[in-house]
C-alpha cells in the first residue's frame, strides 16, 4: 500500500501544525497548458485521469493528462449562447468520467448564467441543455459545487425558497445530465430565525455529503455555524450537527477518506478540519491565519490514498498550500510562486498516490507545476 503520509513526509515541508517549514523542500517540475489567454477554475482526479477546468480565450477549457506532466485540451460542445462563453468553474466525478458547472454573467441584469456539462464516451464534455432558470432566474443565489457518484449526480448551491427566506438547495440527476431542483426542505433550506448556505458535495459510500453554514439570526450577535447534511439517495437529506464553540465556524470543501469524510473550512480567524464518525462530526485540528481581514474561503481540498489531505486557503494576504497525514496536524508546503489573495485569484491542488498536481492562476498567467510522491 502506498501510504502517502511517509512518502508525504519526504516530499513535504514537514511541520506539524502552524506555518513554518521545515526539511526537504517538493520537486516541483513546471508543465504547460496549450492555449492563450487561459483562467483555471479547478483541478481534479476522475477515472484516473487530471482534469484541469477554467476558460481559453472566452471560452469553455478543459485539459486531461494522465501522469499530470503532458496535457491536451479536450474539445467541448456548447448547445446556449452563454455556453460558448463560460468558464467552467466546479467539477466531479460521475461513474470514472467527468461532470462540472459553467458559468458566464449576461442578461439584462448581469446574473450568472449556469449550465452543467458531462464528458461523452468520446472524451467530448458537452454542456446539457436546461432552462434559464434551472439554476438562474430571479431566485438563484448560486450554484456551488457538482459531485457524481453511484447512482446519480448532485448540485448544491442557494436559492429564494418559497417561503420568501434565503437557503440551501440540492439539484439532483439520476445520471450525469438532467439535472431538476429538489423542493425546500427545512433540513437544507432551514426555518425560521436561520440561513443557510450550500458550499460542497461529494458521493461517499451509501450515499451523499454536503456541508454548508447556518446563520443563527436570533440573539444580541449573529452566529455563523458549521452544518452538514446527509443524503442516501440524493433526493431526501437530513441535518447533522457539527461542532461549533462559538459561532464562528463553517465548513466550506468535503471529501471522503478511509478513515471518514473529511471537511475544511473557517475556524473563527483560522481554518480547521472536522471528521464524520459514528458519533457525528468533530473537529480533529487546526491551521493556518486567516490575517487581519480574516479567512476568505477554501478554495480548494483533496484525499489522498492513506487518508493524507491538500487544501489551499488564503492567508496573511497570500494562497498557501497545506498537507496534513490525518486532518489533525498540517504543514505548510513551499510552492515554487508567491500568489496573492486578493480577489479571485487562486491556488488548486489535486492528487493521487503518485503526484500532486498545483496550478496557481493570479489573475493575469496560470502557471501549473507536479511533483511525483515517492513510492513507500
Amino acid at each position: 500500500m502506498r501510504v502517502v503520509a511517509g512518502a508525504l513526509a519526504v516530499l513535504v515541508a514537514a511541520g506539524l501544525g502552524g506555518d513554518a517549514v521545515a526539511g526537504p523542500q517538493p520537486r516541483w517540475s513546471a508543465v504547460r497548458l496549450a492555449g492563450a489567454g487561459v483562467a483555471v477554475r479547478d483541478v481534479l482526479r476522475c477515472g484516473g485521469r487530471w482534469y484541469v477546468l477554467g476558460l481559453v480565450r472566452g471560452a469553455p477549457g478543459v485539459w486531461r493528462s494522465a501522469d499530470g506532466v503532458a496535457w491536451r485540451r479536450a474539445r467541448t460542445a456548447a448547445v446556449t449562447y452563454y455556453g460558448h462563453r463560460q468558464a467552467l468553474y466546479a467539477g466531479g466525478c460521475h461513474r470514472g468520467r467527468l461532470v462540472a458547472l459553467g458559468a458566464q454573467v449576461g442578461g439584462a441584469h448581469g446574473n450568472p448564467r449556469t449550465s452543467s456539462w458531462y464528458e461523452r464516451t468520446d472524451g467530448t464534455v458537452a454542456e446539457v441543455l436546461g432552462a434559464v432558470e434551472l439554476y438562474g432566474g430571479p431566485r438563484s443565489v448560486g450554484v456551488s459545487r457538482i459531485a457524481g457518484g453511484a447512482t446519480g449526480s448532485v448540485v448544491v448551491g442557494d436559492w429564494l425558497g418559497s417561503s420568501g427566506r434565503v437557503g440551501g438547495a440540492v439539484w439532483w440527476a439520476r445520471g450525469a445530465a438532467g439535472f431538476g431542483r429538489l423542493p425546500d426542505s427545512a433540513a437544507v433550506a432551514g426555518g425560521p430565525g436561520e440561513q443557510t448556505t450550500t458550499a460542497d458535495v461529494t458521493a461517499v459510500p451509501g450515499g451523499w455529503l454536503a456541508v454548508g453554514s447556518r446563520y443563527v439570526l436570533a440573539g444580541p450577535a449573529l452566529r455563523r455555524e458549521p452544518v452538514a447534511w446527509y443524503s442516501a439517495d440524493g433526493r431526501t437529506w437530513r441535518r447533522e450537527r457539527v461542532v461549533a464553540p462559538d459561532g464562528r465556524q463553517s465548513l466550506e470543501r468535503v471529501v471522503p477518506t478511509v478513515r471518514g469524510a473529511v471537511a475544511v473550512g473557517a475556524d473563527g480567524d483560522r481554518y480547521a478540519a472536522w471528521r464524520r464518525e459514528s458519533g457525528g462530526w468533530q473537529r480533529i485540528g487546526g491551521f493556518g491565519a486567516g490575517g487581519e481581514h480574516g479567512t476568505a474561503g477554501v478554495r480548494s481540498l483533496a484525499a489522498l490514498p492513506g487518508g493524507g489531505l491538500l487544501a489551499t486557503v488564503p492567508g496573511e494576504g497570500r494562497m498557501g498550500l497545506w498537507w496534513s497525514a490525518d486532518g489533525a496536524r498540517w504543514s505548510r508546503i513551499a510552492v515554487p510562486a508567491t500568489v496573492s489573495a486578493r480577489g479571485e485569484t487562486r491556488l488548486l491542488a489535486a492528487g493521487d498516490g503518485r503526484a500532486v498536481v498545483v496550478a496557481a492562476d493570479d489573475g493575469h498567467r496560470v502557471r501549473l507545476w507536479q511533483a511525483p510522491l515517492p513510492a513507500t
